[in-house]
């Protein structure tokens, strides 16, 4: 068997389009596959081809296109269960069942019971307030965020700064498509502006700062250049020091 390697968020673009996807020595080997029937829940079907379907859908970010298919055919308010392999620890491959809740009456009952979030999220965002497994830290995260969006507090200092950046959206496209002459990639722009805004609206960084980081860093979280990332957060940390968020 070749070197346990398996493609994630920040592995290079160009070798997440040429990875195999290809599972044969994981699926059905106790020592990775971990997965169960569920009645109910488990896909009929291959269990080889929806681990690597859905896993390929991941890494290349079309997941939601894939679960949307899956659920027009069998309807939007059915809960589903597919294969989903995985090096979430960073070391270990294994494949275990992974759990999509579509029915909201189920989702709004599991949310109140169960808030303990999967893994899945770790690798990208590490023990973030939408990634972490800790319920205390979540917690603990959760009651320091809650002052960021305080109406009055909060809330009413960023929404200029938000507007104000919006109504110059016009301009940036004249000026992008050369006095509309040309085409635009809008998927790009709006990924530009939603980083803009979260730099200048929530963390107070110069549009300078912006304009300098805001495509490394979206590169970054494809794969490209990643090393950027660590650059970035020290970077941040310092423009942080002297910002208005």
């Amino acid at each position: 068997m070749e070197e346990e390697f398996l493609p994630g968020f920040f592995t290079d673009t160009e070798k997440k389009i040429n990875y195999h996807f290809s599972f044969n020595d994981y699926l059905e080997n106790e020592k990775y596959d971990e997965t169960f029937y569920i009645d109910n829940l488990t896909l009929p079907g291959n269990k080889k081809d929806l681990c690597e379907s859905y896993f390929k859908s991941i890494l290349l970010g079309y997941n939601h296109i894939y679960i949307s298919k899956i659920l027009k055919k069998i309807g939007y308010e059915k809960n589903i269960c597919l294969p989903i392999i995985h090096k979430w620890d960073n070391q270990n491959i294994k494949i275990h069942n992974f759990v999509i809740i579509s029915h909201p009456d189920d989702a709004e009952r599991i949310c109140k019971k169960h808030i303990q979030k999967a893994p899945n999220l770790k690798q990208l965002l590490n023990t973030s307030i939408i990634s972490t497994t800790d319920n205390e830290d979540w917690k603990q995260q959760r009651q320091t965020m809650n002052m960021a969006f305080l109406p009055k507090q909060s809330l009413s200092e960023i929404f200029p700064i938000s507007q104000l950046r919006a109504q110059q959206c016009s301009e940036l496209l004249k000026d992008i498509s050369e006095n509309f002459t040309k085409n635009v990639d809008m998927s790009d722009f709006f990924l530009n502006e939603t980083q803009a805004q979260l730099q200048l609206a929530m963390f107070g960084f110069s549009n300078e700062f912006q304009e300098k980081t805001n495509k490394k860093v979206r590169d970054g979280f494809l794969g490209i250049d990643s090393e950027y990332l660590k650059t970035f957060a020290q970077e941040a940390y310092y423009e942080i020091q002297h910002s208005s968020g």
